[in-house]
């Protein structure tokens, strides 16, 4: 499995997404804090929809989550990112 693959320039309007080596280490702590809320959201939708669950199971549920959310929080972190600093 690899990464997504991102686009060097818009289709539409050629807006170029790269601006400088390491312009998006940033958008890991986007992409981390997207994880959390989902993980959280996910928690608390299956904790109060199933109390009786094992903690177990509702943890297995929630790492399921993230890692299915994953690939397109790689992205969706880097969109807004470029949009916290435009320029």
């Amino acid at each position: 499995m690899q990464l997504p693959i991102m686009n060097d320039r818009c289709e539409k309007c050629n807006y170029k997404y790269d601006r400088e080596p390491g312009y998006f280490i940033g958008a890991m702590y986007i992409s981390y804090g997207l994880a959390i809320l989902q993980g959280i959201i996910t928690f608390l939708i299956i904790h109060l929809t199933f109390p009786a669950l094992s903690t177990i199971w509702k943890t297995l549920f929630v790492i399921l989550v993230i890692c299915v959310f994953g690939r397109k929080n790689y992205k969706l972190s880097r969109v807004i990112y470029i949009h916290i600093f435009p320029w």
